[in-house]
């Protein structure tokens, strides 16, 4: 387990660099077979003067720059997005913040657990495989962006949810529901149903 951040990231702001550390976690996982993944340092944006002993091997020096801080649900609509300061002060991006930082907030979110940093194991949850799926199933579906994660972490399962979430932004009325086979027919009579 990583050490607690100090400031933890809601869930609810998670943008495109959560997103993209948790398919990249979930694509390691997958390659092995009992679902633990080693994270490649090269891969993994690092700020030194945060993660010295994260940094990839032969990284010298402090060479972050602020441009490369964790963008923020919201962040892509922003005017001012080329322009840090303005971005950091409209909390649209997190100063100084990792990747490193964002797999303790993927951790403390439940969706990954850190198994040692040291190799840089790590597995993901039930729950982290649940968003990273839908996630791969809505990167085919363009008008899906980050609102759309923070709805998937809270919906409930059962339902087709891109489908609600593509009429709700298009203004059409919802699909009807359809009833679990494990519920009970209404209309059915005890007897019908084996009681």
């Amino acid at each position: 387990m990583m050490s607690s951040p100090t400031n933890v990231t809601p869930i609810e702001k998670f943008g495109k660099d959560h997103l993209s550390l948790l398919a990249y976690v979930a694509s390691r996982c997958a390659e092995d077979t009992d679902g633990r993944g080693v994270l490649e340092r090269g891969r993994m944006r690092c700020n030194t003067q945060n993660h010295r002993l994260q940094a990839r091997q032969y990284h010298h020096g402090d060479l972050w720059n602020e441009r490369d801080s964790t963008r923020l649900a919201g962040f892509a609509d922003f005017p001012d997005r080329k322009d840090p300061e303005k971005v950091i002060t409209a909390g649209f991006q997190l100063r100084g913040h990792d990747d490193w930082d964002c797999l303790a907030d993927l951790e403390a979110a439940g969706l990954v657990k850190v198994l040692t940093l040291v190799n840089n194991y790590v597995r993901l949850t039930e729950k982290g495989h649940e968003i990273a799926d839908k996630a791969i199933d809505a990167s085919e579906v363009p008008e899906l962006d980050a609102e759309f994660f923070t709805d998937a972490i809270h919906s409930q399962p059962g339902g087709s949810l891109i489908e609600k979430i593509r009429a709700s932004r298009l203004g059409l009325p919802p699909a009807p529901e359809t009833p679990s086979p494990l519920q009970d027919d209404p209309t059915e009579s005890p007897r019908q149903r084996g009681g």
